[in-house]
């Protein structure tokens, strides 16, 4: 297994989140019929790759645990909660921590609080955000052409550097063939929604090695699920037998509904719950996750 990254760069607003179910399905979508043998190694629970959300360049979703100290169950006291509240008050309002695998230490294992706030004040400030827009425009009904009615294009997300990808491999060939149709779609075609007037166009789109830190930080990654802790980078969705061995006293998870139906009856479009980056779960079983389906609706939520 080898991660590499994919550094995308958009030269306009996009309006369609970077997720890794959303991206597969919208490439297999549109370049079916040559990625079909791919698709079929998916489906059959095989995935030769797996693909992150897309997250700031040198940035990571910071994790849903605020307070490592803090004590579980019946021996929770008010002491043990204030004595933590410090520690919780500067990491509440703190999306992305930078790679760096001290601070992912820390953040587990440190008892240290003023050095932590040293770590935190030298880069909070610094921490990259989408700046979001609305777009204006006029609607015409088929039933009244002479008519138009204003309406807006919500969340129309701007960022000017470098957003990135992260992707695991397994099967080279499969992982370079896939990136091919990737590139061609996204620079000829954009990605997402309101691609007709201008959005989602991609100004680059590289592959990369991982830097030092990045492999650093992933290496520490990996060890943590031999330790039975995940950190999710992707949009997961466990099995039922999963779920059943989740321990739920410590794991802390984003889970969130994704209404993807749509009327066009794109067979990769489908509503279901994932658990999302930056959830914690702690598990003594080994997670792969799954896909959905139904109606011939497909969304892959294999774990990262």
């Amino acid at each position: 297994m080898q991660i590499k990254k994919i550094k995308l760069n958009f030269k306009s607003g996009f309006a369609t989140e970077l997720e890794s179910d959303t991206i597969l399905g919208y490439i297999f979508a549109l370049d079916f019929d040559n990625l079909k043998d791919i698709f079929q190694e998916f489906n059959n629970g095989n995935a030769p790759f797996l693909i992150s959300n897309g997250f700031f360049e040198g940035y990571l979703p910071k994790p849903f645990y605020f307070n490592p100290k803090l004590k579980i169950g019946s021996n929770i006291s008010l002491d043990n909660i204030l004595e933590n509240e410090p520690n919780r008050k500067i990491n509440k309002n703190i999306k992305y921590f930078p790679i760096d695998k001290n601070i992912f230490d820390y953040f587990f294992q440190g008892d240290d609080f003023e050095k932590f706030k040293k770590l935190v004040d030298k880069f909070k400030s610094n921490i990259p955000s989408y700046k979001i827009n609305s777009h204006f425009k006029n609607f015409t009904t088929r039933f009244n052409l002479g008519e138009t009615t204003p309406y807006v294009l919500e969340n129309i997300n701007y960022f000017d550097e470098n957003i990135v990808l992260y992707i695991k491999i397994y099967d080279e060939n499969m992982r370079q063939k896939f990136y091919n149709s990737m590139q061609i779609i996204f620079n000829t075609v954009g990605f997402g929604k309101y691609k007709s007037i201008g959005y989602g166009k991609i100004k680059t789109i590289l592959l990369e090695d991982l830097n030092d830190k990045e492999k650093e930080l992933f290496d520490y990654i990996e060890n943590m699920k031999k330790e039975g802790i995940y950190y999710i980078l992707n949009n997961y969705l466990p099995t039922q037998e999963e779920i059943k061995t989740f321990d739920l006293n410590k794991s802390n998870l984003d889970i969130q509904n994704k209404n993807t139906k749509t009327t066009q009856k794109n067979i990769f479009k489908g509503n279901m719950n994932f658990v999302y980056p930056g959830s914690l779960i702690y598990t003594n079983e080994k997670l792969k996750g799954t896909y959905y389906k139904i109606e011939n609706s497909f969304n892959f939520g294999y774990l990262f």
